[in-house]
C-alpha cells in the first residue's frame, strides 16, 4: 500500500525502531519479559500449548521513559503537525491530558505495542511495522471511523445482548476485553466485577464517524440510557463508575460516568 504522509512514516518508523532497541536493551540487562502460557485444545489430537509475550504490559510500563526519547519528541512533532490527527490529539488519556500526552497515548504507544505483538517480541521484522502503520493510516486519512465507549453495568444481568436503540445495548463483558486496551482497567471497576451474577454486564455505545466528526457525549447518553434501564425495570441500576472509549479500536479515554 501507497504510504500517503512520507515524513509521518519516517518519524513513527524510527520511534518504534528506537523503541525496540530500548527495550531489547532492557531485556539484555535484565529486565523480565513476562510470558502467558496457552492451552489450545484439538479435537482427535494432542493439546498444543504456546507461550505468548505479554509485550503490550511491557511497554506499558515502560511509557515515561519512551515518552522522553527524543525520537518520541520528533515524532509527536510531525503529529502535531498533522491535522487527521487531531482528534486523537483531544482524547480523554488520563487527568487533564495534553495534546502530547494524548497522542503518545493513542497512537505512539499503540503502534508500537501492535507492531511488537505482530514481531512477538522485540526483534525487529519491517512487515509488522508496514501492517500496523497502514493500519494507523487507514484510521488517520478513513472516511469514517468507529467510535465506542464501555460502562461497567452493576444491578442487572442479561441472558442475551439487549438492544437499546440508538447504538447502546446491554451486553456480556467479554474476559479481559477491558484490561486489553486499558490496562490500569483493574483499578477502576465496582468490587467484585466479573464475578458475581449482577456484576457481570457491560453498557456500551457504539457510533459511526464521519471523518472530522467529534465523538459523541458518551457520559450523557449512558447516563439516559441507565434512567431508561431503571424506569423500564426498576432494577437497582448503576453504571460505571467510569467509562472506557475507544476510537477505531485504540484506546481513546478513560472519563467519569455521570450519576
Amino acid at each position: 500500500m501507497a504510504v500517503r504522509a512520507p515524513q509521518l512514516h519516517l518519524t513513527l518508523r524510527s520511534f518504534c525502531l528506537g523503541a525496540f532497541v530500548f527495550l531489547g536493551r532492557a531485556l539484555e540487562e535484565g529486565d523480565d519479559l513476562p510470558f502467558a502460557f496457552e492451552e489450545h485444545v484439538q479435537r482427535g489430537g494432542p493439546a498444543l500449548y504456546e507461550y505468548r509475550p505479554l509485550v503490550r504490559t511491557f511497554i506499558e510500563s515502560r511509557a515515561s521513559a519512551l515518552a522522553g526519547r527524543e525520537d518520541a519528541r520528533i515524532a509527536l512533532d510531525e503529529l502535531l503537525r498533522e491535522p487527521a490527527a487531531a482528534i486523537f490529539a483531544r482524547a480523554h488519556a488520563g487527568s487533564r491530558p495534553s495534546e502530547e500526552q494524548a497522542l503518545f497515548r493513542t497512537i505512539l504507544v499503540s503502534l508500537l505495542i501492535s507492531t511488537a505483538e505482530s514481531c512477538g517480541g522485540f526483534d525487529w521484522d519491517d512487515t509488522s511495522f508496514e501492517r500496523a502503520y497502514a493500519e494507523l493510516e487507514g484510521s488517520l486519512f478513513g472516511t469514517e471511523r468507529a467510535y465506542a465507549a464501555v460502562a461497567p453495568l452493576v444491578g442487572i444481568s442479561v441472558v442475551t445482548q439487549v438492544e437499546l436503540g440508538d447504538g447502546i445495548r446491554i451486553r456480556a463483558a467479554a474476559t479481559g476485553e477491558l484490561a486489553h486496551h486499558w490496562p490500569e482497567a483493574q483499578g477502576l471497576l465496582p468490587p467484585d466485577f466479573g464475578r458475581e451474577v449482577d456484576r457481570y454486564c457491560v453498557l456500551e455505545l457504539e457510533r459511526g464517524l464521519e471523518a472530522g466528526e467529534e465523538p459523541p457525549d458518551a457520559p450523557a447518553e449512558l447516563a439516559d440510557a441507565v434512567s431508561a434501564i431503571r424506569l423500564a425495570t426498576a432494577a437497582p441500576v448503576a453504571a460505571g463508575p467510569v467509562l472506557f472509549e475507544r476510537l477505531d479500536w485504540r484506546p481513546f479515554g478513560i472519563r467519569p460516568v455521570l450519576p
